[in-house]
Order: structure tokens, then C-alpha cells, then sequence
């Protein structure tokens, strides 16, 4: 006959176990290295990452893990208006917002803001219409 006073710990070893299982499946795997993500600025704005990793104007610099996945928001200042993204961001041409995978050599992300046109009614002679004025 099976003695059942110790049937209460069963359900802890089996915990244990699979505690051990998995510290010992991930052993042997590397860490993703770690490399550079520098962010650029050009004009009135910043930058942020959801993540709270980044916040720049004019530039920043921060290691990630190679893999990491990072949502970048260009805000522009008063008076500017978001231009276009350049460097591994260029694929989003003017859009506010860039989402990356940061590969194994780093990432090196630009904003670039110009400052906003006003629109001014010109009225009268040969100019009757809207002028833009930077």
C-alpha cells in the first residue's frame, strides 16, 4: 500500500521540476548583445519612445539590446511642423510616428522639423489670392 501522507508536497514537486526544466532549457542561450541607438534632431522638435527609453532635442544616444523593437513620436514645437524621418526611419517619409527593429550594428534615427508656413490674404492687383511666408 502507497503511504498518502505526503501527497499535500506533490503538487509543489511539481513546480520544482518545472522550475528546473525551464532554467535548464535556457541555459547555453546567449543574451542579445548590446549595441547603440543614437536619435537626431534637426530643427524645433523632439523626439520620445513609448518605452520611455528615449526623449531628444538635439540628440541622444541609448544601448538596447540588439532585437528590440522601438516606437519613436516626433513632436514639433510651436511655430514647427514635422518634415521627414531619415536614417532607419526614412521608410516613413513624413509620418509623426517610426516604428524600428533595432538590428545587430545599432541604429541611427533623424527627425527633421521646419518651421510652420504662415498663410497671409493677399488682396487686390495681380497677387489677389493666399501668399505663403516663411
Amino acid at each position: 500500500s502507497y503511504d498518502m501522507s505526503n501527497a499535500k508536497f506533490l503538487p509543489l514537486c511539481g513546480l520544482l521540476v518545472a522550475a528546473l526544466i525551464s532554467a535548464c532549457s535556457s541555459k547555453g542561450k546567449e543574451p542579445e548583445p548590446a549595441v547603440t541607438v543614437t536619435v537626431s534632431v534637426v530643427g524645433n522638435g523632439t523626439v520620445t519612445s513609448d518605452d520611455g527609453t528615449f526623449s531628444c532635442a538635439p540628440l541622444c544616444t541609448a544601448t538596447v539590446a540588439s532585437g528590440t523593437t522601438l516606437n519613436f513620436t516626433a513632436s514639433a514645437a510651436s511655430g514647427s511642423q514635422f518634415f521627414r524621418w531619415g536614417g532607419a526611419c526614412a521608410a516613413f517619409a513624413s509620418g509623426p510616428a517610426c516604428t524600428i527593429t533595432v538590428g545587430a550594428a545599432g541604429a541611427t534615427v533623424v527627425a527633421e522639423f521646419t518651421q510652420q508656413q504662415a498663410r497671409v490674404k493677399a488682396l487686390g492687383g495681380p497677387t489677389d489670392g493666399y501668399v505663403f511666408c516663411l
